[in-house]
């Protein structure tokens, strides 16, 4: 498995050099690229079938990653659509209540990933992430203040530039407190989480500039940066039966 995340984000990375050296911006190829990037969410569902099977403790974990996964997919979709039919792409949009939703159920599955590898939610450590949420939010909420808000745009548009960061700091900070709760061997592997979450908080806010500045187009480094976060969170989903084998021994 290891080997084909390997391959598709080399994938990734030599699309995106080719549309930057080439000047390809509107092309269908760069359409498909976020039809790519569905791949890094769509097999880790599949493989969550089987460590169901074969992991059943791991299923109040996996099930709701399933169901995150499911619904990026779908927004990539319907922004493909968009995209290939030509039209305008409303903002919000359907995409955006499918992006919005991948959050809180992601955070359903850390949750219980802190239950079974029995994070403590002491006093300190509900403190720590609530820091880590605060530091990383008012960063990005800074930076996009200065940089990307167009505060004569219409609330929603503001909120949801503002939102998506703040969702990928909550779940970054829920991630650093479980790694940083746990000795075992097995526990790097949660780096991965924690990675892909911070890349994919980063990429939205690269992404809220561009749009913000008319400069996004598909397949540009944001989407390589989108790719890169979900195949971080695909590895650690890999992982998961390694991490709990760690806390057995």
């Amino acid at each position: 498995m290891l080997l084909v995340y390997a391959i598709l984000f080399l994938l990734h990375i030599i699309l995106t050099v080719w549309f930057y050296l080439s000047g390809t911006n509107t092309e269908f190829v760069n359409y498909f690229y976020n039809i790519l990037i569905t791949l890094f969410v769509i097999i880790p569902f599949v493989q969550g079938i089987f460590y169901n099977k074969k992991h059943p403790e791991l299923k109040p974990i996996i099930v709701p990653l399933q169901i995150s996964n499911l619904l990026f997919a779908a927004a990539l979709y319907i922004w493909f659509y968009y995209n290939i039919t030509g039209n305008e792409i409303p903002y919000p949009s359907i995409a955006d209540l499918f992006f919005i939703m991948y959050y809180p159920i992601n955070l359903i599955s850390l949750f219980y990933l802190t239950r079974q590898t029995g994070v403590k939610w002491t006093s300190g450590s509900i403190i720590n992430t609530f820091l880590i949420f605060i530091f990383l939010s008012a960063i990005s909420t800074i930076f996009l203040s200065n940089q990307s808000i167009d505060f004569s745009a219409p609330v929603l548009v503001i909120i949801l530039n503002l939102i998506y960061p703040v969702l990928d700091s909550l779940l970054t900070a829920f991630g650093v407190t479980i790694m940083r709760s746990q000795k075992n061997f097995g526990y790097r592997y949660l780096f991965f989480y924690v990675f892909g979450y911070a890349f994919l908080g980063f990429a939205d806010v690269i992404f809220a500039y561009q749009t913000n500045a008319g400069i996004y187009w598909n397949g540009n480094i944001v989407d390589l940066l989108y790719a890169l976060g979900h195949m971080s969170i695909a590895l650690g989903t890999n992982f998961l039966p390694t991490i709990f084998n760690s806390q057995k021994v």
